[in-house]
């Protein structure tokens, strides 16, 4: 009796949630858990009971629903669960956002939101809600998408240029340029220079001299011989000083400047051909230093910025340089020819009347001039217009020029060639004759100059004071 007093205030002492009634009714304490964190051997053939009681449930269901047929895919099996695995599981997702095959409107709500963050334009949502949408259209509603984005000029018709080659299809010869090296894409040649002529038209300069109240032709001169002489020193591409004249005079053409930044805006466009064109441009304090520091590095950026908003960003444009490449290809010629051609070209950039003359016509009449000199330094000299178009029928296809239309220009181009201007000091501008008068350019710039037959050359324009 004692013991059982005993049993029962120790009992009464527990806490409700450590006793328990057993099958005889006594209150007894539950047995504590291992220090280990482990089960019992109780709770653990409790847990062993209740596996075995879920896998005969299983195999009686199994039995009870037979497996699907070989044609149902696993996806639609369905494995029933006890229902602690159904507590313990998530709640579905409703019907509305599940994932099927159909495609789900997005909510009326989210659309609003949508639509009061981003505003279309007028006109492409009017081009858009129309049913009868056609391409032109879409371009308008593109176009007032961008906004102030650069419109480039449209191309000039055939008739805008005053000579244009024949199509590649009406060539009476075979090219040189038509080899089978695919590395040199010759198949979209004929493409790029039928672009090249629409677009030279439109991106050449034109006479400014008589809008320019700061500055002459001289002046032009001298900053053109400066930039040969630059452009020799840097060791430069040929295309970048046909670029940096071709900037420097498409803004001369739109700008007033004054003298005391003529050299600015010269260093300015070689600073900007070079990036075009060159893997390695010169860098800035290059451009500063080589004015011997007569402008700033903020000078020389403001300058840049200046001249690519005037000339609206068209910076790279066909040059005659890319026509004189073209047409030395054609021929297959010699390196002689290369360079002599490349020689009377380069020395009249330095002539404010080269405007007057579009690049291509620029080109074939320097390779004119160059193929004249070469007929007659083999003892070969040309006295008619017949002797001409023999020796010019390789070219004539590919230009769009016949001899004697070359032939007044070509007498212009070598009386530059012959003379040397001269400064106001007696110092005379003869960089070009310089940078081919070396070994690399196979001193072209010390052979005789070819005689034209058909009297003097035409009078060259005078100066301005």
């Amino acid at each position: 009796m004692q013991s059982q007093e005993s049993a029962n205030s120790e009992n009464s002492a527990l806490k409700p949630e450590e006793i328990q009634i057993n099958q005889e009714g006594q209150v007894t304490k539950k047995p504590r858990r291992s220090t280990g964190g482990h089960a019992s051997m109780s709770e653990a053939s409790e847990v062993d009971n209740k596996g075995a009681a879920r896998k005969r449930t299983r195999s009686s269901a199994a039995s009870e629903n037979p497996p699907p047929a070989a044609h149902e895919t696993a996806s639609t099996q369905e494995v029933p669960l006890e229902d602690e695995e159904k507590e313990n599981m998530p709640p579905a997702a409703p019907a509305a956002a599940q994932v099927t095959n159909k495609t789900v409107a997005a909510p009326v709500e989210l659309t609003a939101k949508v639509a009061e963050k981003v505003e279309m334009p007028a006109a492409f949502t009017a081009a858009t809600s129309s049913s009868s949408t056609t391409s032109q259209s879409i371009a308008s509603a593109s176009a007032s998408i961008v906004g102030a984005a650069i419109v480039l000029p449209s191309a000039a018709s055939s008739s805008d240029r005053f000579h244009m080659p024949k199509p590649a299809a009406n060539r009476l010869v075979s090219l040189a340029t038509k080899s089978a090296d695919p590395a040199k894409c010759l198949d979209r040649i004929d493409d790029m220079y039928e672009i090249y002529y629409q677009q030279e038209h439109i991106y050449m300069a034109r006479p400014y001299m008589d809008q320019q109240n700061d500055i002459n032709r001289k002046m032009r001169s001298i900053l053109v011989d400066w930039l040969v002489d630059v452009h020799n020193r840097f060791k430069l591409q040929p295309l970048t000083l046909w670029l940096t004249i071709n900037i420097l005079d498409r803004y001369l053409m739109c700008v007033q400047t004054m003298r005391s930044k003529l050299q600015l805006v010269g260093v300015s466009a070689m600073f900007i051909s070079c990036k075009y064109e060159e893997i390695f441009p010169p860098f800035l304090r290059d451009c500063v230093c080589i004015t011997d520091f007569a402008y700033e590095r903020e000078d020389v950026l403001a300058m840049e910025k200046q001249i690519l908003v005037t000339l609206n960003y068209n910076i790279f444009v066909p040059t005659g340089y890319h026509f004189l490449t073209r047409y030395l290809h054609s021929i297959n010629a010699a390196d002689s020819l290369r360079h002599l051609a490349s020689y009377y070209a380069e020395r009249n950039l330095q002539e404010y009347d080269s405007i007057n003359y579009e690049p291509h016509m620029m080109a074939a009449t320097s390779i004119f001039a160059a193929m004249h000199q070469q007929e007659e330094s083999i003892g070969a000299p040309l006295e008619t217009v017949a002797d001409l178009n023999k020796f010019w029928s390789s070219l004539a296809t590919e230009t769009g020029f016949e001899a004697e239309a070359l032939l007044p220009y070509a007498r212009v181009m070598i009386r530059h060639v012959s003379e040397e201007p001269e400064t106001a000091s007696r110092r005379r501008l003869t960089a070009c004759k310089k940078k081919f008068s070396v070994s690399k350019y196979m001193s072209v710039s010390a052979l005789p100059l070819p005689t034209l037959f058909g009297g003097d050359p035409a009078p060259v324009q005078a100066e301005h004071a």
